[in-house]
């Protein structure tokens, strides 16, 4: 169906009743005759093919049965239109967020004990990473920083290699699905300051007390 419909050849609505359709038929049928009009006289359109498509519409409307059935079919047209849109896509949301808070002096006790086997672990896997750094010499001359003392979040367990995330301001970090906006993919875990193994990048992450290497 042509972009342009038989309502918009006539000039009409299509609200339009038959008098209507019919006076703007025969309006347009005389300005636009070929005996009339010739071309080359600056028209846009050949006088010609302008006369086709109002005869064309006024054949179509003109008719009650196929002006029923072409507003049948003009209206499946924009409802397919209307359906092919597509939707705006939702902002993308993060997974968690991490805010470093400074412990109270009563909760400071069990956020030690909660932090003591992750703080082995970390240890344990930092003399790896220090051994593997040296021998290959991608670690040599970076100053190691001391930890700054806030609490590991409950949901660290999440910092897992394969994980993605976002750094935000004041040491905060955003857990995110790798398919959205992140600053890596975590390779390792590391303490603060790294070091980090060859091919990675270290991110630290005070919010949770250590450092990531990502890729």
């Amino acid at each position: 169906m042509a972009a342009r419909s038989h309502y918009d050849v006539l000039g009409v609505q299509p609200t339009a009743d038959e008098t209507d359709i019919r006076r703007a038929y025969l309006d347009l049928a005389r300005r636009h005759h070929p005996d009339r009009t010739a071309i080359g006289n600056g028209g846009a359109v050949d006088p010609g093919t302008k006369m086709r498509q109002v005869n064309e519409a006024w054949r179509v409307l003109g008719a009650p049965a196929r002006r029923r059935r072409y507003d049948l079919e003009l209206a499946a047209l924009l409802d397919q239109r209307r359906t092919q849109t597509p939707p705006r896509s939702a902002p993308a949301q993060p997974r968690a967020e991490y805010t470093p808070t400074a412990p109270s002096g009563s909760e400071a006790g069990s956020h030690l004990m909660g932090r003591v086997p992750w703080v082995l672990a970390v240890a344990v896997l930092g003399g790896i990473f220090v051994f593997t750094a040296y021998a290959s010499g991608s670690g040599a001359g970076r100053p190691t920083r001391p930890t700054s003392g806030v609490p590991v979040p409950d949901m660290v367990d999440e910092l897992a290699p394969g994980t993605c995330i976002r750094l935000t301001s004041g040491g905060s970090f955003l857990v995110m699905d790798c398919d959205q906006t992140n600053d890596g993919q975590i390779a390792v875990m590391a303490p603060l300051g790294g070091p980090c193994p060859a091919g990675t990048q270290l991110l630290d992450l005070p919010a949770a007390d250590v450092a990531a290497c990502v890729t």
